[in-house]
């Protein structure tokens, strides 16, 4: 059996060479890319491993996790409150295969506290600064990184905008949590350019901490700058008028196509004129169209004419000759049909009113039942054209 020493002895040996078979991660190097804080290594072992990464703070909190990558993110314990992110930070990690893994490496101590005596100080950079006119703004650092939104109420920012020559004047502004923007009035010198510089911090509850931002350098707003801004304003305008053309226009030729496409019916009565004019002595009543309708119609001639006497046979006859009444409206038949003609619809009659006291003094006279009238074409003006008659 061996000694309690020996077997200690033993115990550390077969320790120590289990972790030489596993070599540990190398080059353990913090970095900050405003925000984000990440921590990268180096492993050359020819196997797959895994890495056990244990975040610490100089007040005690840690994370630990497990990757196969060799670089980790930080942030999310960095940033977790404003006590977290005031405070110094440092990184243990291992490297495992299997079940055995190798020795500890530790990195570097970092802070984004300026008071802490942190080997990497880190600093966070300001927001886009513009000036105009005489007033220095910017977007309020608390608003700007979503990662200072655990800061609390009585935290406040601070800032110094230099002007002119190197420490020739400068103007002190700060800005609380709640506000929207950091604005800060200032002046030129006569005489000398527009440019500044624009240093700061922010500061804890308790003002001792203090997070310093990254100097901005000279800044010079240049009159090619403000040139490229009217520049720009002038295109987008150019381009609004363009859009609101092009949909006017749009609009205006589906309106017109719809409009040709459904046209409504309109009903238009077609007046008409009656007119008295005369016609060898006769007064005939002609109703004319003002407008004429474009579909053909058959229009039979209008013939005026006199009755004729027929011989006499017998008194009865005579009698029966002279009982139509000449102020009766007298038949006009086209071409001195018969009675029986009457019959066919093709024939077309009209009616003419004939003048009571020239037909009495026409019949007066004596006529030869051979001196029938004969059709005779007159024209009644305007181009209506009757038939009418005249003695033979």
């Amino acid at each position: 059996m061996l000694p309690h020493g020996a077997f200690k002895a033993l115990l550390l040996l077969v320790c120590g060479a289990s972790a030489a078979t596993v070599l540990p991660p190398t080059n353990v190097t913090v970095s900050c890319q405003t925000p984000k804080v990440t921590v990268s290594w180096l492993h050359g072992g020819q196997q797959p491993h895994t890495f056990r990464v244990r975040v610490q703070s100089s007040a005690g909190d840690y994370v630990e996790d497990i990757t196969a990558a060799h670089q980790y993110d930080l942030s999310r314990f960095v940033w977790a409150s404003e006590t977290r992110y005031m405070d110094l930070h440092f990184v243990n990690m291992t490297a495992i295969q299997g079940d055995e893994q190798s020795a500890w490496v530790e990195s570097d101590t970092f802070s984004f506290n300026q008071c802490k005596t942190a080997a990497l100080k880190f600093k966070l950079d300001f927001p886009p600064v513009e000036l105009n006119e005489a007033v220095v703004h910017f977007r309020n650092p608390f608003k700007f990184y979503r990662e200072l939104k655990q800061a609390t109420k009585q935290a406040t920012f601070r800032f110094t905008v230099s002007v002119g020559a190197v420490g020739c004047s400068a103007f002190n502004g700060f800005c609380s949590v709640n506000q929207e923007n950091c604005e800060l009035n200032v002046s030129f010198p006569d005489g000398a350019e527009r440019c500044f510089n624009l240093s700061g911090g922010l500061y804890d509850s308790n003002g001792v901490g203090e997070m310093m931002f990254r100097d901005t350098g000279r800044i010079c707003p240049t009159k090619d700058t403000e040139d490229h801004v009217v520049v720009l304003i002038v295109l987008l305008s150019i381009i609004v008028i363009i859009i609101i053309g092009a949909v006017i226009s749009v609009c205006w030729t589906k309106a017109w196509t719809l409009e040709n496409q459904i046209k409504p019916v309109i009903s238009v009565r077609r007046p008409t004129e009656k007119t008295n004019k005369a016609v060898d002595g006769h007064v005939a009543e002609v109703t004319k169209k003002l407008y004429f309708d474009v579909v053909e119609t058959d229009i039979s001639p209008v013939a005026v004419i006199k009755p004729c006497k027929r011989p006499s046979i017998s008194s009865e006859d005579s009698a029966e000759s002279s009982s139509p009444d000449l102020e009766t409206v007298g038949l006009i038949r086209e071409e001195y049909g018969t009675d029986a003609d009457s019959v066919d619809d093709s024939e077309k009659t009209e009616y003419i009113v004939m003048d009571s006291e020239e037909e009495e003094e026409e019949e007066e006279e004596e006529e030869s039942p051979y001196d029938c009238p004969q059709n005779l074409q007159v024209d009644m003006g305007d181009g209506d054209m009757v038939t009418g008659y005249t003695k033979r």
